[in-house]
């Protein structure tokens, strides 16, 4: 599959956990049971993230007509660049180059380092909260600690001392990263 893109970070750990994330994940796409995307694919997005509340996730299957959304109106939308997006069971839709994406993940996972500043974080989980059908997970790059949500509703918090697993079961074993 040609849905693999790759961004490098400056934070090392960083590129360990979303790059240990995405190889897991990986496994369901090499048997075309999903695609998983890496750091530098956009999902694009109703509203502005100057204000925030504003913003909604597109959900694909509600798209009478995807030709015309992907030829006209994906362009014109904003976007959000999540660490790792995975589809298994929701539709979605690219453009011709596969780098714009209009859909509600199954899973997005954000790993967040020094970077990041509070209202990036707050408007990526306000955006992601829009769907409810999407878990979204946010990983501190100094904490073991990974905080969990489904659509609005937020889950119990997992470890990276533990194997993460998402609401339908797929584990992902990040343990040898964990912060000692």
């Amino acid at each position: 599959m040609d849905n693999v893109f790759s961004q490098m970070s400056t934070k090392p750990r960083h590129n360990k956990l979303a790059g240990l994330i995405y190889y897991k994940l990986s496994e369901l796409m090499w048997a075309g049971k999903a695609e998983v995307y890496f750091e530098s694919c956009s999902l694009v997005h109703y509203g502005h993230q100057k204000e925030p509340l504003s913003m909604q996730l597109i959900d694909a299957a509600n798209i009478s007509d995807i030709t015309k959304f992907k030829n006209e109106s994906m362009y014109e939308l904003d976007s959000v660049q999540p660490d790792i997006m995975f589809f298994m069971k929701n539709k979605f839709t690219h453009d011709s180059r596969g780098v714009r994406i209009a859909g509600c993940p199954d899973l997005i996972v954000e790993v967040w380092s020094t970077g990041n500043t509070n209202l990036h974080c707050e408007m990526k989980k306000i955006l992601y909260s829009t769907s409810k059908i999407t878990e979204h997970w946010y990983l501190e790059q100094d904490k073991n600690e990974v905080t969990c949500y489904l659509g609005e509703k937020q889950l119990l918090n997992q470890d990276l001392r533990e194997v993460l697993k998402t609401k339908d079961g797929i584990e992902v074993d990040l343990r040898y990263l964990s912060v000692k």
